[in-house]
């Protein structure tokens, strides 16, 4: 699937009529009317405008995507871009030195950029909250709602004007975060190293409530339906209210769980070291099943439609029934040639696809969900990341991020991927262990 087809040419075309693609000031100059061009020329040109994309007109295609922008942001000081943040709909783009533009949705123009942070600072997520803002005293005050970036760092918390990118506030944790915050409201909720879930009031600048597992909380937090769900490196979960911190229940497995929890249909998945992956009702917390593999499990679970995919060492991706009455589980297949970790699924013409990411080896992946077959791979050498939205206003579109400042923005050309209905917040499903180290992605 890597080679030039005349599908790409067509692609390639029809992006130029569109007006989508960048200009190239060193386009070859048309022949004369009634010759056609020599098709390694028109190969060439097709594999130029390619180059110039972050995920060109012809992978694009492939997944049953078309480009929306592509944006270029300056390095600033040789910093590569590390990742894309989108939160509400806003969407910002982060370097290696914790600099931070804001870009426009529609066209991916630069509003504004800043420094924030130092560059030694762990980046822990973005969020974009509507605050409200009051001048004047008593009868002569006036409050707007105005909206506010909130940076989390594993220090504090940064308040920019929304329009501008100035400081507004900086705000202290009473404890310090270990995972991505998740906006809930006026909240940012996140777990800490002593393996407290606290609810810091992004408004006032303070912790609101907190509740504590019995260690580390290293994966992520998982969020659905009104419950918070953490996992803790004793083997706890824990599912809270969101709304007012407090426990609905707790589980324990049989060993350490440094993966992210995630959720999917009324169910919490978690992988644990125990080399089980447990199933548990969302409500009650009552084990529904849980499978035995091969070996300790490191990297999150990934729900989507009626599935959930695990990748197993010595056995590969493994696909789950996720609705099974079997107290086992109840495995559909197994690919054990496969690598990366899924992100999503997209529509293609040829039907609903499951899309993985290998960050090593740059490679994209589509298999098909009904018996684990690869219909399609291809390289993507630029992408130092890739993303496919999940929800939220971005729902379905496929943002990434190339270290020299391309972003690039896909939009489905047929339908949205086909998602679980209930709405979800899960982490992506990376290795968790970086959670105590470099920041990673948020889940949009």
């Amino acid at each position: 699937m890597t080679g030039r087809s005349p599908l790409a040419v067509a692609a390639f075309s029809s992006l130029l009529l569109a007006g989508a693609c960048v200009a190239n000031p060193n386009r070859t100059a048309e022949p004369p009317a009634g010759t056609a061009a020599p098709q390694a020329t028109v190969e060439d040109m097709a594999a130029k405008v390619e180059a110039q994309y972050v995920i060109g007109p012809a992978a694009a295609n492939d997944l049953g995507y078309r480009i929306i922008w592509q944006s270029r942001l300056p390095l600033i000081k040789n910093a590569p871009f590390r990742h894309t943040h989108l939160s509400g709909d806003a969407i910002f783009a982060v370097d290696e030195l914790n600099s931070i533009a804001r870009l426009r949705p529609s066209d991916g123009e630069q509003i504004w950029r800043v420094s924030v942070a130092s560059p030694v600072d762990i980046f822990r997520g973005i969020d974009w909250i509507l605050t409200p803002t009051t001048t004047g005293v008593g009868r002569h005050s006036h409050t707007d709602i105005d909206a506010r970036v909130y940076i989390s760092t594993d220090t504090e918390c940064f308040v920019l004007d929304g329009a501008s990118g100035s400081i507004t506030a900086r705000q202290g944790f009473s404890k310090l975060p270990t995972t991505t915050p998740i906006n809930s409201g006026k909240f940012l909720i996140y777990g800490t190293l002593g393996g407290q879930i606290v609810w810091h009031h992004a408004i006032v600048g303070s912790e609101w409530r907190a509740n504590s597992l019995d260690s580390t909380v290293r994966g992520s937090l998982a969020r659905s339906s009104g419950y918070i769900v953490a996992a803790s490196d004793h083997g706890l979960v824990m599912a809270l209210d969101e709304g007012d911190a407090s426990r609905r229940w707790s589980k324990r497995t049989f060993g350490s769980v440094i993966a992210s929890p995630t959720i999917g249909n009324g169910r919490v998945f978690v992988a644990s070291l125990d080399q089980y992956l447990w199933c548990f009702n969302l409500g009650n917390g009552q084990v529904e099943w849980k499978y035995f593999t091969q070996s300790a499990l490191k990297t999150s679970p990934f729900p989507v439609a009626d599935m959930v995919l695990q990748f197993v060492p010595g056995e590969g991706l493994v696909c789950f029934n996720a609705q099974t009455t079997r107290i086992d589980g109840d495995v559909r297949w197994r690919n054990a040639d496969v690598v990366g970790v899924p992100i999503g699924m997209v529509t293609t013409g040829g039907g609903d696809r499951i899309v993985l990411w290998d960050q090593a080896s740059h490679t994209l992946t589509l298999v098909d969900p009904a018996h684990g077959s690869v219909s399609s791979k291809r390289s993507l050498p630029a992408a130092a990341e890739l993303q496919l939205l999940r929800e939220g206003e971005f729902a379905g579109d496929i943002f990434a991020t190339a270290e020299d400042g391309r972003i690039l923005r896909l939009s489905p050309k047929f339908r949205k991927s086909v998602e679980p209905s209930e709405a979800e917040k899960a982490a992506p499903a990376a290795d968790p262990a970086a959670a105590t180290g470099a920041a990673a992605p948020s889940n949009p």
